[in-house]
């Protein structure tokens, strides 16, 4: 269910699913991904494994009825700013597996300290790097 503010664009701020839509979400995202990312395709084998993990990453597992829909929901949830952070800031840009080649011919960029990456991060995204355990 989704609220729209402004007559031609969406806010995410006023997304809302319930417990059972996002189950639903994940579930059907955990089964068909796998497909995606064995495709022959770079692009689609890419962002199909990437998205794979990233919901690996947050805790959903291969088995969602193994989890209840709430734990389901509150990990979506819990990690709903991270993914924001990583996927919306900006838009994917498909290169061409031409120019994939071009790059890999090139060799390795050039290195980059810690330091200089960390510089561009915002960390409070990842509030449960924070967490000890």
């Amino acid at each position: 269910h989704i609220n729209q503010q402004n007559q031609g664009g969406i806010s995410m701020d006023t997304l809302e699913c319930s417990d059972d839509e996002l189950h639903a979400c994940v579930g059907t995202l955990m089964k068909n991904l796998v497909i995606y990312s064995e495709s022959p395709d770079v692009e689609v084998k890419e962002r199909g494994f990437t998205a794979y993990q990233l919901l690996l990453s947050i805790g959903l597992n291969c088995d969602t009825s193994a989890l209840t829909t709430t734990s389901i929901a509150s990990k979506c949830r819990a990690s709903s700013s991270m993914l924001t952070y990583l996927l919306i800031p900006e838009p994917m840009k498909p290169i061409s597996a031409k120019a994939q080649k071009r790059k890999l011919a090139e060799g390795p960029p050039s290195p980059v300290s810690v330091q200089e990456w960390e510089e561009d991060v915002d960390w409070s995204a990842f509030s449960f790097l924070n967490e000890e355990t």
